[in-house]
């Protein structure tokens, strides 16, 4: 079931024409398909196509009636979808029965067999008059709190509750049959948005009557949300956030009346609008913000209020009476009347948490093999799962500031390391061979159109990147003299996989005489050195998820990037990403994007770390009781909590 959001519709004509890439959920990786089927669920909204003579332009849309949802469309929300987004994945009418036998040949299954009986998109499984309010959902989660000011880090606590609490201008479409592979902008604070014709201006309309929130009494409606606070927000966000970088093109911004702000930008900046729907870029109270209260106090218009925040133990929020948005029948959101965050670490713990319905889901249920799941759904055979596939694994990083590490004249100490690790082998013991060859950074549909094969990792990431050559690397290594090292690898412990593959590792880079030392972190300590690029020497690392490739390119590797981990400053880099940012084409953008792999693949920033298997099964369960929910992605994982558990209800 689908919430209904204002309808959005967006002209053909113009610049709308040429943006690339449009909402990918970025933990996708194989779009090999089970049966494609259209759902037929309730209720939903049309997208209409209209032209313009000069506006790129999107416009309130209509309600359509409650039995049938939107065909996919390649223009949503003023992007243009990659023709292999839109066919990828795998959907389904009903989601299938999971039978003892299925269940115990979990382990034999392939992908396509995964993808085929734990589908990410189904159809709700309910009725609108089934819908019950109340009670809380209950969520064993890892990371852990520090401050909630959102400009200053992209950590998992700020985050996670500060996409409760506040909201973006745009955002991604949720619930059970939205496909996080390909999720449509719906509106948030604004209403509608339109580019001029050569996408130098973005036009907001503001909904009014949204309100961010009383300050000192959350509960209460507080100051109504104006274009001037929308203008200092952006401000904030280009001038005075680690964030930054996403606004950089934002040349000025206007305000013409109280419900409309227009970004004057300093060139075409068309994909800039999915990533304003992304979990960093929340639009910020101004009234708490200029009265100096962001670090320990959160108020805004999103779906919850937050309550109580005890580090290490519990984070608790409440529904929100004056959450702008209703459902289909005029009814207030949320159903719910709150959401627990428990801090479990241990995933054993966490585990047993979900299959006594402690909680209704858990972050991170196992490590993600089928192996795992498959003992799980033995005992709990009723939990809702759903195969999400991996679209760039994590990785092992280079500080570029360290003597040892850094720059063109250590390329070589870093291809040695690469050229070392036998990932592959590694990947195949801990996952049971549900592996793929896929970028640490770049996800696969950027710069093809398929999930790249084992046959082709010399054309896509040369030869270092998910390579083994111990002698290669040896000589490699002996040309830099470094002899032999001891170097900590600092980590934050994601999920049990984490240190069973560091410590293959181990065997691995002993053999060119580097002794490593994982040294794993609590996770403020690990995560705030990572945001800020200034975790020392070799480290773990993970990678923000981008909806199109300038994010995945730019943000991730120019020196000016919000998300460059290792402090990369490589002209070669710097002007490639450059240029992707005015890529007209999409062959244009693919072709530059192949170049960037290229690029950042032969000078080894960074090489494979693969924290899950091709197809993971890990944090995508929660318990029947959980309604109108799913878990992926920009549809509702992680960060994205407060949309989807806004549309949420409890069956109990």
């Amino acid at each position: 079931m689908r919430i209904n959001h204002m309808a959005t519709a967006i002209s053909t004509k113009g610049l709308a024409r040429l943006l690339i890439m449009g909402l990918v959920a970025l933990t996708i990786v194989g779009c090999s398909s089970a049966d494609e089927v259209t759902t037929t669920t309730a209720p939903a909204t049309t997208t209409e196509v209209t032209t313009s003579q000069t506006d790129t332009t999107v416009v309130a849309g209509s309600e359509t009636s409650a039995t049938s949802a939107p065909e996919p469309t390649p223009v949503q929300g003023g992007v243009i979808l990659n023709e292999r987004q839109q066919s990828g994945g795998t959907s389904k009418s009903t989601r299938p029965v999971l039978t003892p036998e299925i269940i115990a040949t979990m382990d034999k299954m392939t992908v396509e067999d995964v993808l085929a009986n734990f589908p990410r998109k189904f159809a709700a499984e309910f009725a609108y008059e089934d819908i019950k309010r109340g009670g809380t959902v209950r969520i064993a989660t890892t990371w852990d709190i520090s401050k909630w000011d959102p400009r200053m880090t992209a950590a998992g606590g700020t985050m996670a509750v500060s996409n409760m609490v506040y909201m973006q201008i745009v955002g991604f479409a949720v619930g059970p049959d939205a496909d996080p592979l390909n999720p449509p902008l719906v509106p948030r604070i604004a209403e509608t948005w339109a580019f001029n014709d050569d996408a130098t201006t973005l036009t907001f309309g503001l909904h009014k009557g949204m309100h961010w929130g009383d300050i000192d009494d959350p509960y209460q409606k507080g100051p109504e949300i104006v274009a001037a606070d929308i203008k200092w927000a952006f401000e904030e966000l280009r001038d005075n956030s680690v964030h930054s970088g996403a606004f950089k093109t934002i040349e000025s911004i206007d305000t013409p009346d109280e419900y409309t702000v227009v970004l004057n930008f300093s060139e075409p900046s068309l994909w800039l609008l999915p990533n304003l729907a992304i979990k960093d870029h929340l639009m910020l109270n101004p009234h708490l913000f200029k009265a100096d209260r962001q670090d320990f106090e959160a108020v805004g218009p999103g779906a919850f209020i937050l309550e109580e925040a005890k580090k290490s133990i519990r984070i608790r929020l409440k529904a929100n009476p004056n959450y702008y948005f209703k459902d289909e029948q005029g009814a207030q959101l949320p159903y719910i009347d709150g959401v627990d965050f428990m801090v479990v670490t241990d995933q054993s713990t966490r585990t047993a948490m979900l299959r006594t319905a402690r909680v209704e889901t858990v972050y991170s249920a196992t490590a993600g093999t089928l192996n795992e799941a498959q003992v799980l759904l033995k005992t709990n055979p009723e939990l809702i799962v759903v195969a999400q596939e991996a679209t760039r694994c994590c990785m092992i990083s280079f500080q570029q500031n360290d003597p040892m590490w850094g720059g063109e004249a250590n390329a070589n100490a870093r291809r040695a390391v690469a050229l070392a690790t036998d990932m592959k082998s590694i990947a195949d013991v801990v996952y049971n061979g549900i592996t793929a060859p896929i970028d640490p950074i770049i996800p696969w549909f950027f710069f093809t159109d398929h999930l790249p094969t084992w046959d082709e990792v010399d054309e896509f990431y040369g030869d270092y990147i998910w390579h083994y050559d111990t002698e290669k690397a040896k000589e490699l290594w002996d040309s830099t003299g470094y002899g032999d090292i001891t170097e900590t690898i600092e980590y934050y412990a994601y999920n049990g996989s984490m240190a069973d593959i560091l410590g293959l590792m181990v065997q691995d880079l002993d053999k060119i005489g580097m002794t490593i030392k994982p040294n794993s972190l609590d996770y403020s300590a690990f995560n705030g050195p990572l945001a800020a690029g200034s975790t020392p020497g070799v480290f773990w690392a993970w990678s923000p998820a981008y909806p199109e490739p300038v994010g995945a390119t730019y943000f991730r590797l120019h020196k000016d990037g919000t998300s460059n981990r290792e402090s990369i400053n490589d002209p070669i880099l710097n002007d490639l990403t450059e240029q992707i940012r005015g890529a007209a084409t999409q062959a244009e953008q693919e072709a530059l994007t192949r170049q960037i792999l290229e690029r950042k693949n032969e000078m080894v920033y960074q090489f494979e770390f693969p924290l899950s298997p091709a197809i993971s099964l890990s944090g995508y369960m929660w318990r029947p009781e959980l309604k109108n929910y799913r878990y992926g992605s920009y549809s509702g994982g992680y960060y994205y909590w407060g949309q989807a558990l806004a549309e949420a209800w409890l069956d109990q």
